[in-house]
């Protein structure tokens, strides 16, 4: 197929909005305090032993 872009441009993208994704997700989970929220719901919720 023709202009496509090939293998990079796609991959490429695929590492920006990867890169964007993380950063959002540990910002908010960091400043809304859900980090907190979602340690305590796992030591909560899963039983090691």
């Amino acid at each position: 197929m023709a202009g496509h872009g090939g293998f990079m441009d796609r991959f490429d993208g695929y590492i920006f909005s990867g890169a964007v994704a993380y950063y959002y997700i540990v910002w908010f989970m960091l400043h809304q305090g859900l980090a907190l929220d979602v340690l305590n719901w796992w030591r909560t919720s899963v039983h090691v032993g």
